[in-house]
C-alpha cells in the first residue's frame, strides 16, 4: 500500500509559506507551523496504518458447488483510526465489486457480510481487493491492492434426478439390469479378513457376525464397460448462450447422471467432444473424483461437429452397453444418426438442454426407433444437494 499527500493541501502550504516569508507575521508563522505539525502527525498515523492494516476474508471451506450461495465475511482493522475507508473487490465475484465504505475507530473495525452466489464452476480468488483510506485530518491518503490468495474451487452442481420411466421401468434400474447380465465391475469373488483402510461399505456384516471377526468383500474389476456417455463440448455451444449458462446445464446434467449411476456401481466410460479428445473411465471413487476435478476448468472448445464425432467414437463401444448421448440441442443430422445407430442395435438415450424449432419433428423420429429423449430442465430437481464423494 502507498501513502500519498492530498494535493488540496499543497496550494495552501505554498500560500502560507509565501505569506510568512513576505510579512514576517507571527500569526501566519504560527499557522504555518501548526499545519506542518499536523502533516507530520498525519504521516506518522498513515505509516502506522500501513504497517498494521489487516484485511480478512472468512468463509466455510467445505466444497463449493455451482448454483450455491455461501456467506462471506470481510473485516478490516488497524491500530490507528480512519474516518474514511473504502474496500472494493477486484475479483471474479460480482458481489464484492462495489465499494464498501466505512470508518475504523479504536473500538470498531469494518465488518461486511455478503451472501455470494456462484453461478458457474471454476477456480476463483475472492481475496483480491483494492483498498483506499485517509487519516483523521484528510491530509494523507493510503491506497493499494491486497491479494489474500484465497483461491476456491467451485465444482459442477449435483442435482437430484427425477425417476425416468420408459416402458413402465425406471431407466436407471434398466441400465443396472442390463449390466447385471455381464460381469459386474464389482462382482464379489470371495472374502478376506478386514484390513486397515478398507471401506466399511465393503464389510460383510453377516459373515463377520458369524465368525466374530470383521470380513471384507473381495471385489474384482472387469475389463469391459457397462455404461458410456458421449457428450458434445463443441465451441458452438456458446452460440446458444454467450453467458455460458447453457453449457453449465449440460455439465451439471451430466454430473448429476454420473452421481446416480456411480451409486449403482456401474463402470462408466466418458468421451467428450473437445479440442483435445477426452476419454475418461470411472471405475472407482478416486477416478470419479478425478473426473469431477477435471470438469472444474473444462470448457466447450471442440471443433468437430457432434454428428461426425459420434459416428467415429460409437464404434469403440460395445452394443451391449447403455449409451447416454448428451448435447445442448438437436438437429436433423444428429437425429438421423441416432436413429441409424438405434436400428443397428445400440441402446441409446438422448439428453439435451434447450428446445428449438426442429425439436418436435426430431423427437418423433427418435420415438419411432425407441430412442428416449430427456430435457435436463425437466428431469433435474434444482434443489438437490451435492454428493459427499467430493
Amino acid at each position: 500500500m502507498k501513502i500519498k499527500f492530498n494535493r488540496n493541501y499543497i496550494s495552501a502550504l505554498i500560500l502560507l509559506s509565501l505569506l510568512s516569508i513576505s510579512t514576517g507575521g507571527y500569526f501566519i508563522m504560527y499557522l504555518f507551523s501548526s499545519v506542518v505539525v499536523l502533516i507530520i502527525i498525519s504521516y506518522i498515523s498513515m505509516h502506522i496504518v500501513k504497517e498494521t492494516f489487516q484485511l480478512e476474508l472468512t468463509f466455510r471451506t467445505d466444497p463449493f458447488f455451482a448454483g450455491q450461495k455461501r456467506k462471506f465475511t470481510l473485516s478490516a482493522d488497524s491500530l490507528m483510526p480512519m474516518p474514511y475507508l473504502a474496500v472494493r473487490g477486484e475479483n471474479d465475484i460480482a458481489d464484492f465489486r462495489k465499494d464498501s465504505t466505512s470508518t475504523i475507530s479504536f473500538e470498531d473495525k469494518l465488518w461486511i457480510e455478503k451472501d455470494v452466489y456462484f453461478p458457474k464452476r471454476g477456480i476463483y480468488n475472492p481475496g483480491l481487493f483494492y483498498v483506499e483510506g485517509s487519516d483523521i485530518f484528510n491530509i494523507f491518503k493510503i491506497s493499494g491492492r491486497i491479494d489474500l490468495d484465497r483461491k476456491i474451487k467451485v465444482y459442477p452442481a449435483d442435482y437430484k434426478v427425477k425417476k425416468i420411466y420408459t416402458g413402465g421401468k425406471d431407466i436407471f434400474q434398466e441400465m443396472y439390469n442390463l449390466n447385471s447380465t455381464i460381469e459386474n465391475p464389482y462382482q464379489i469373488k470371495d472374502f478376506r479378513k478386514y484390513q486397515a483402510g478398507d471401506s466399511l461399505k465393503k464389510v460383510h456384516w453377516k459373515l463377520s457376525a458369524k465368525y466374530s471377526e470383521l470380513y471384507s468383500r473381495n471385489n474384482e474389476n472387469r475389463t469391459g464397460q457397462g455404461f458410456s456417455i458421449i457428450a458434445d463440448m463443441n465451441r458452438s455451444n456458446y452460440d446458444f448462450d454467450a453467458t455460458g449458462e447453457t453449457e453449465e446445464l449440460l455439465i451439471d446434467g451430466m454430473v448429476s447422471l454420473l452421481y446416480r449411476l456411480f451409486d449403482t456401481s456401474i463402470s462408466i466410460k466418458i468421451i467428450l467432444n473437445k479440442k483435445n479428445l477426452q476419454h475418461h473411465e470411472i471405475n472407482s471413487q478416486s477416478s470419479f473424483k478425478d473426473f469431477i476435478e477435471h470438469l472444474i476448468t473444462a470448457r466447450s472448445d471442440g471443433h468437430e461437429s457432434f454428428t461426425q464425432f459420434l459416428n467415429k467414437k460409437i464404434k469403440a463401444i460395445e452394443k451391449i452397453n447403455h449409451i447416454a448421448v448428451i448435447a445442448v440441442s438437436i438437429n436433423s443430422g444428429l437425429a438421423i444418426k441416432l436413429a441409424e445407430l438405434a436400428s443397428k442395435g445400440y441402446c441409446l438415450s438422448f439428453f439435451y438442454c434447450i428446445e428449438n424449432d426442429d425439436l418436435k419433428a426430431e423427437m418423433a423420429r427418435l420415438k419411432k426407433v425407441k430412442v428416449n429423449a430427456y430435457n435436463f430442465k425437466d428431469i433435474l430437481e434444482f434443489d438437490g444437494k451435492a454428493n459427499e464423494i467430493i
